[in-house]
């Protein structure tokens, strides 16, 4: 495993989830413009765990898909501060949000409680607010994910506003 670059408070100062729906324990890889390595523990205390499925929880697909596009838009916040590994994390109030446009995963195996899952995302290209990634999920030796992700980077203000949400 690589260095801690920033824990779960510094993600949160990038992306806008929260608990219980920030998928991110730690950002452990970073290379400007290229790629971002990230952990998520997968616990038997997350809520998916009593109903996915009782005796046997597994770990679902569309929260690992979760996982790995929040690690996309952890990328897409640090381009756009600019921010090196070992520099400040600037307090900026940024209002872009990631928005998964397209997905194309493949699972692999299950995952289960007690994994430890290092996560890699890789920019493929960049188009206008666009970015595209190849990803992958992993726990140990075993590849658990991968397929490709987009991710648009969109104004907070026009996404509710196109959405018709009154705030």
């Amino acid at each position: 495993m690589n260095e801690l670059l920033l824990d779960r408070g510094g993600i949160e100062r990038i992306i806008p989830h929260r608990d219980p729906f920030v998928m991110l324990d730690a950002i452990t890889g970073y290379a400007p413009g290229v790629s971002l390595e990230a952990v998520k523990a997968v616990s038997a205390a997350e809520p998916w765990a009593r109903g996915h499925f009782p005796g046997l929880p597994i770990f679902p697909g569309v929260l690992l898909s979760e996982a790995l596009a929040q690690a996309c838009a952890v990328f897409c916040g640090l381009e756009a501060r600019g921010w090196l590994p070992g520099h400040e994390l600037a307090r900026v109030q940024n209002d872009e949000v990631g928005v998964l446009g397209m997905t194309r995963m493949n699972f692999r195996r299950p995952t289960f409680p007690g994994s430890l899952l290092a996560l890699h995302v890789e920019q493929v290209r960049r188009v206008e607010n666009k970015v595209f990634f190849d990803v992958r999920a992993r726990s140990g030796d075993e590849t658990k994910a991968e397929g490709s992700m987009v991710v648009a980077m969109v104004n907070e203000r026009e996404l509710v506003a196109s959405a018709g949400v009154v705030r």
